[in-house]
């Protein structure tokens, strides 16, 4: 049993070529300029945004009974401060009337305090979060015997250890769970962060295709790839990879000297991030699999099943329903086929990290809302063959979604 090709490689899709993208004048509205006329932290959240999330985040500390939230991962600090210092820490207490406070080095103090609208304390030492420092800090907020909300996913074995011998009176519980929570739906201002790098990936994906399409090597194409993001003000959110032939089913597929063959399947997977700040922002994913010509036979067949997986997951997406049942629901389209016991269901959240929580598969129970942002990437690999994969940054709309990522799917003729 086959798969049908109305979903196939061939169709018509809204996605524009380079030329086009030139003609409506992407170049220039991403440009470096145009970045840069955006103020620092500004483009990311006003102060206003940052106060919204640490009203939000208190909310979460009282329901969890937890007395303060010592964050530790740039991302959650990020978030609510807007800082992007070198390995800070941040005390937040559930009460309103105590001050946070954000422990960072004393080079980038005054520079930080001049940022952010929180207050600053210097660490006394060049060792992060130096516990002295923050005992100290925490007496000051009389939250020395404190119910201290931990994000364990980020704190080292030793460094956990440390703080339970500095301050033996203070209880930390996970605070892990709530602050994916609290990360999970995405603001219009996040999302607009995202979109603005979603388009510089596309462009960043012609780039390579038409590197490889011209006979360069896998390591010259995605050169050519970053090279996009940084002229377009953009970081580059992990190194590109690519893998052809029997490498596309990598998933390390660090990119090569090698030039792909014409009908070998190239898998390409990359992401940029928008930031003002120090690199740190918000991140696009996205990967694309084709062939330098249109593809025919097996390869053909191939790539228009992975295809049909992939936008029938993205036709299942709309609020209310959970990840596992849209998971399931772009599963079917190949169940009981020859690509069945190939297909995997693959995606994770995405924002200020490229990984976030929830993974998209069927095991997840977790009901969409509008806001919540995926890089999803069902995919048919076969063993000792090829792997094929098809992946977008999406955010969830009132009716369904919106494909931040745009690149074409038949690259080969992009």
């Amino acid at each position: 049993m086959g798969i049908s090709t109305s979903m196939g490689l061939s169709d018509k899709h809204p996605t524009p070529s380079t030329s086009t993208y030139i003609r409506l004048g992407h170049l220039k509205q991403h440009s470096c300029e145009t970045v840069r006329r955006t103020k620092v932290f500004k483009g990311v959240g006003h102060m206003d945004e940052f106060s919204i999330r640490q009203a939000k985040a208190r909310e979460m500390l009282q329901s969890a009974g937890q007395d303060a939230l010592l964050a530790s991962s740039e991302a959650t600090i990020f978030y609510l401060t807007g800082a992007t210092a070198s390995r800070p820490l941040l005390i937040l207490p559930s009460n309103p009337s105590i001050p946070p406070a954000l422990l960072v080095s004393q080079t980038e103090a005054g520079t930080i305090a001049k940022q952010v609208g929180v207050p600053v304390v210097t660490r006394t030492r060049t060792q992060p979060g130096h516990p002295s420092t923050l005992r100290a800090a925490l007496i000051e907020r009389g939250l020395e015997s404190a119910v201290l909300g931990i994000e364990f996913h980020n704190m080292t074995v030793e460094a956990h250890k440390a703080l339970a011998q500095e301050l033996p009176d203070v209880t930390t519980v996970s605070a892990s769970p709530w602050i994916r929570d609290l990360r999970l739906v995405k603001s219009a201002r996040e999302i607009e962060q995202m979109r603005r790098a979603a388009k510089v990936s596309d462009l960043a994906m012609l780039a390579a295709a038409q590197s490889l399409r011209n006979g360069d090597e896998e390591c010259m194409a995605a050169a050519a790839a970053e090279a996009v993001m940084r002229k377009h003000g953009m970081f580059v959110a992990y190194e590109t990879l690519i893998g052809s032939g029997l490498r596309s089913g990598m998933l390390r597929r660090y990119p090569s000297h090698v030039v792909p063959e014409s009908n070998a399947v190239i898998r390409i997977d990359m992401a940029a991030r928008y930031s003002l700040a120090s690199g740190f922002g918000y991140n696009t994913d996205m990967t694309r699999s084709f062939t330098k010509v249109a593809p025919t036979g097996d390869v053909r067949e191939h790539l228009e099943a992975a295809l049909a997986l992939y936008k029938a997951t993205l036709s299942a997406i709309r609020p209310g329903r959970s990840v596992a049942d849209v998971s399931r629901e772009g599963l079917a389209v190949v169940k009981g086929t020859e690509f069945d016991k190939y297909s995997a269901m693959s995606g994770h959240g995405i924002g200020l990290e490229v990984h976030e929580y929830p993974g998209f598969n069927q095991t997840c129970e977790l009901v969409l809302a509008e806001g919540m942002c995926f890089a999803i990437e069902p995919s048919i690999a076969i063993p000792n063959l090829r792997a094929v994969c098809y992946e977008d940054t999406i955010v969830v709309t009132a009716d369904g979604h919106e494909r931040l990522t745009e690149a074409p799917y038949d690259l080969w003729a992009a």
